[in-house]
């Protein structure tokens, strides 16, 4: 689940696109909530080319494979039910958003602070699924458990194509670069099962942060997180117009922003490659 971390199962139709990669407004806390998206996919704060890049994961370097109903539904069928896969996943994208706004955590964290207060909040999540599924809910408590930990996984996500030979790239010119994600703990173990953990130079996570983006307080835990850079020599590729690039551009970092399949902003990028491009022309 974003805590945006995708396992055997019948290949998805053309169709499944749409939810495994949801435009903006049907993602909680983006910039579809209500809020105005910027006009400009690249920082202008920029003199010189950034030392440390930072990426987003949620939909920037991964999504759910084949869809978040797909594997609601799977594990639904190890305790019993028969619930449909496609009105499951119509409704997380309801649920999700839904439970954030209510979250009766601290402001701006609603996955919670460690993994037992993010089991609470996807449980709560499901909950709210299966409901507006109209699906009855597994009752054996195991059934959230099971749930919970699949996502933790690489079962449940895909990265992106572009991905690998972008961050290849980076490494190839020693260009250090780090995720930064609105996230439970359970990405570190997502990103760990596709060999980018021992990759990356930092990981910063807003559960463990103790803030999420476009908060300056996790923005300053990342330039710590990356050795203290000044803020104008660190970047941030991200596809929230909020959360990634305003909150950046507010912290004085640079910022490219990245819409993948949606054909909206012209001066965004709609690729990694041409993001880190546009960060690094000499790549």
């Amino acid at each position: 689940t974003p805590t945006r971390g995708i396992a055997s199962g019948p290949v998805p139709d053309p169709g499944d696109e749409a939810r495994t990669n949801p435009p903006c407004h049907l993602r909680p806390g983006k910039s579809a909530m209500g809020r105005r998206s910027p006009t400009t996919g690249r920082s202008p704060l920029a003199t010189q080319p950034p030392r440390f890049i930072y990426f987003d994961a949620g939909f920037t370097l991964l999504r759910p494979w084949p869809s978040v109903g797909y594997h609601y539904a799977a594990v639904a069928r190890e305790f019993g039910a028969d619930p449909d896969p496609a009105a499951l996943d119509r409704a997380f994208y309801r649920a999700w958003p839904e439970a954030k706004r209510r979250a009766g955590r601290e402001p701006g964290l609603p996955y919670g602070r460690n993994l037992q207060e993010a089991r609470a909040f996807w449980a709560e999540v499901v909950r709210q699924c299966f409901r507006i599924a109209d699906t009855p809910l597994p009752e054996d408590p195991a059934f959230q458990t099971a749930l919970f930990d699949r996502f933790a996984g690489t079962a449940c996500w895909r990265l992106y194509d572009d991905v690998e030979p972008a961050l290849g790239d980076l490494d190839a010119r020693g260009i250090p670069w780090g995720v930064l994600s609105n996230w439970d703990p359970r990405l570190r173990t997502v990103l760990e099962g596709f060999g980018l953990l021992r990759r990356l130079r930092a990981l910063v996570i807003s559960s463990e942060a103790g803030a999420e983006k476009p908060s300056r307080h996790v923005f300053r835990a990342a330039e710590r997180a990356c050795g203290s850079l000044p803020p104008s020599r660190i970047a941030l590729v991200g596809d929230d117009p909020e959360e990634d690039f305003a909150g950046a551009r507010a912290a004085g970092w640079q910022a490219v922003l990245l819409r993948r399949g949606e054909g909206k902003g012209k001066e965004a990028a709609k690729d990694l490659r041409v993001a880190i491009r546009q960060l690094c022309p000499e790549l």
